[in-house]
């Protein structure tokens, strides 16, 4: 599970868009993504990385095969 600032968040699943953080915090405290808040406040996007995992899975069997 990797951890983004909405910021990034948004630069990696909506590069185009004219979202704005704000956005990315409503849609966490209103259940609609996953998220956590910091201590000190911050808000960061709980983000799986199962696809990237498998893919580089697939890449290790592909370079173990050669």
């Amino acid at each position: 599970m990797r951890k983004l600032k909405p910021t990034q968040y948004l630069d990696e699943f909506y590069p185009a868009t004219q979202l704005t953080t704000k956005t990315i915090v409503n849609w966490i405290k209103a259940g609609r993504i996953c998220g956590e808040q910091t201590p000190t406040g911050r808000w960061l996007v709980l983000v799986n990385d199962t696809s990237s995992s498998k893919v580089n899975n697939m890449l290790k069997m592909l370079e173990a095969s050669n």
